[in-house]
């Protein structure tokens, strides 16, 4: 990955990370008993639309055989850089 893009590429990496992470705070869904039938998790500012535009681009950049490698080589083994390859994971952890 070339030096000159890495930065700004970083940048968009985190953002996409950022807007596809749950926040900490989520609804409990409760009926009349008392009793919870199901939650619905918040996301950080972002509507179902957004979300649904933001994770088709990150499975996009995914499909790239060779992309995870490199977000591993270029960003979670660089000391100065963000655990991107950590971060991808993570979303698709708890979103899919």
């Amino acid at each position: 990955m070339g030096s000159s893009l890495k930065h700004q590429f970083e940048f968009f990496l985190k953002y996409l990370i950022e807007r596809l992470q749950p926040s900490p705070q989520e609804d409990k869904q409760e009926d009349s008993s008392g009793a919870r039938i199901g939650r619905r998790i918040a996301y950080k500012g972002t509507n179902l639309d957004e979300r649904e535009v933001l994770l088709g681009a990150l499975i996009q950049f995914v499909g790239d055989p060779s992309f995870m490698i490199n977000v591993y080589v270029n960003y979670d083994c660089d000391l100065h850089s963000e655990n991107i390859f950590e971060g991808i994971i993570d979303v698709f952890a708890k979103v899919c």
